[in-house]
């Protein structure tokens, strides 16, 4: 596991962040441009977030564990709706997790 970070990387990091904030203002881009540029790589808990967030705009609810069970298969649909919607990503559909798809991925089980 990796160390926290150190008060001169804080003061580094804050600097960095200044002169970054000076040469985008000077370059006339905005904080939205500059938003929507910065991209990185999803995690688990990224993922989830962005999930989270739909189930709160469709079902007013952002916690998870208080989801139906039908309001989180509702979620894994649209997901994988909106993620059929660009084949460009060339992301494969991936089956809800259940005991029995895990049984046939792990080949335990056979068609």
């Amino acid at each position: 596991m990796a160390r926290q970070r150190t008060l001169t990387q804080n003061k580094s990091f804050h600097k960095f962040c200044k002169l970054l904030a000076d040469e985008l203002n000077a370059r006339g881009i905005t904080q939205g441009e500059f938003a929507r540029c910065f991209e990185v790589d999803n995690t688990q808990d990224s993922v989830k977030d962005v999930l989270r967030e739909a189930g709160f705009k469709k079902y007013l609810e952002n916690s998870t564990t208080k989801w139906s069970t039908i309001e989180m298969q509702e979620i894994y649909e649209e997901a994988m709706r909106m993620i059929s919607m660009h084949p460009e990503w060339k992301v494969k559909h991936i089956d809800w997790p259940s005991e029995e798809s895990l049984a046939i991925k792990e080949g335990k089980i056979k068609y």
